[in-house]
């Protein structure tokens, strides 16, 4: 094993660095640095990299990948479900009973639509569609959650606001009226 103190570049890499690349460059074209290791990558982010990457060889590792993040975040919800329930195991059946529906609503026809339609476009263009459905889940659910923290913070402050309540009403009932017209 050759151990290079940091200036030292091999010999062919000096003419590349006048040719105007950059170090990391002549570093990667000498074969002293890989592709992952630029920047200080770890192999951790070197694979979040690749799951974007479509053009990365290794299908295999994007999809593991892809299975590994949904493996820890399904484990970190339940373990956050079981902390905060642990002692009300009525709203742990409640959670479970979400999570199913919830697996029953990411079946439904138009969100398989959705999906198929992406694939076979990405298909055409004659690129790898691994991840369209991981992206439109969490796209799906981070609109979910977003709605259900305004629904929740809308419910806490409702209380709080009696004249808006009767007003809300009265608008509501006339907008309905007005529409049904």
């Amino acid at each position: 094993m050759i151990i290079r103190e940091p200036g030292d570049l091999p010999s062919g890499v000096e003419s590349k660095r006048r040719t105007g690349c950059s170090d990391v460059q002549a570093r990667i074209a000498s074969g002293m640095l890989r592709d992952g290791e630029i920047a200080g990558r770890s192999p951790m982010l070197q694979s979040i990299k690749d799951l974007f990457d479509e053009s990365a060889p290794t299908l295999k590792a994007r999809i593991i990948t892809i299975y590994g993040v949904l493996a820890v975040i399904n484990i970190g919800a339940w373990i956050w479900a079981f902390i905060a329930f642990h002692s009300n195991p009525t709203m742990l059946g409640v959670s479970l009973v979400i999570y199913g529906l919830g697996l029953r609503h990411a079946v439904d026809a138009d969100h398989i639509a959705a999906i198929d339609n992406v694939t076979r476009k990405l298909m055409q263009e004659k690129r790898r569609p691994v991840a369209v459905g991981f992206f439109f889940a969490m796209g799906h659910s981070t609109v979910v959650i977003i709605a259900a923290g305004a629904v929740a913070v809308t419910a806490t402050l409702l209380g709080s606001f009696d004249t808006f309540k009767s007003v809300g009403g009265i608008i509501g009932t006339a907008v309905t009226a007005l529409s049904c017209y």
